[in-house]
């Protein structure tokens, strides 16, 4: 609810806490849908309302969540124009992009967290932009991310030695402005990178890029497009 991403779409919207029964009780609804798989916690809305458990996927699919919701909330027409939507919003991105990057250029997706000194590498899934960077944009990510995580891994975590195996021409980061402090001595390794070195590295904002939503996934693509024409103007 405090997401700036959604703060002018949230008026008449209550929130009900970490999913507190009391309040969703008080509210009253005439339907819970909800990514929760505990059955226990299922069977307790099942009691105040019918609940729809939407399947968490961490591999992502906009297209597939769309389509269950329209089903579900007979609403398919609606969300068959919105898919339509999204896939006209990607096609006009790739053509803007199409100007100003190479064919063959390369598009790291990496985070960076102080809490266990991590270091990751993202797939094409829900996380940190990487269904709108890899499967919406179409761009190109290193061969190694290519071989391993593309459709079959959404992130994993790495040393920093194997840092430059994943690299790309283009680095996305979440938290990049923690780099130095997670690495101490070590930002050596990363001020070698070409892309660092070519200034081709981009701090995603952890806000906007944190889901996969389909208010997020929208925003996300038309940001990275703006950095990389932003970059080259």
């Amino acid at each position: 609810m405090e997401n700036k991403v959604i703060k002018d779409q949230i008026d008449g919207i209550e929130t009900t806490g970490e999913r507190s029964l009391e309040t969703i009780v008080q509210l009253k609804p005439d339907l819970i849908i909800t990514w929760v798989s505990d059955e226990a916690i299922l069977q307790q809305y099942e009691k105040i309302a019918p609940t729809l458990a939407i399947p968490y996927s961490s591999t992502g699919d906009i297209y597939e969540t769309m389509r269950l919701l329209g089903d579900a909330l007979d609403k398919k027409d609606e969300a068959e124009k919105w898919i339509k939507q999204l896939d006209h919003t990607a096609e006009e991105a790739r053509a803007q992009l199409a100007n100003i990057i190479k064919p063959d250029d390369t598009f790291a997706l990496m985070g960076v967290f102080v809490v266990d000194k991590g270091f990751y590498i993202y797939g094409d899934g829900g996380y940190r932009g990487g269904e709108a960077i890899y499967k919406h944009l179409q761009l190109k990510p290193p061969a190694k991310q290519a071989k391993e995580m593309i459709g079959k891994e959404s992130y994993r975590q790495v040393s920093y030695e194997v840092i430059p195996e994943y690299a790309g021409d283009y680095i996305f980061i979440d938290q990049g402005d923690l780099i130095s402090e997670v690495w101490g001595e070590s930002e050596g390794l990363w001020k070698s990178l070409d892309a660092v070195k070519n200034d081709r590295v981009f701090k995603l904002d952890p806000e906007l890029f944190w889901g996969n939503d389909p208010i997020s996934l929208e925003l996300q693509i038309k940001e990275v497009v703006k950095m990389l024409t932003e970059k080259q103007s």
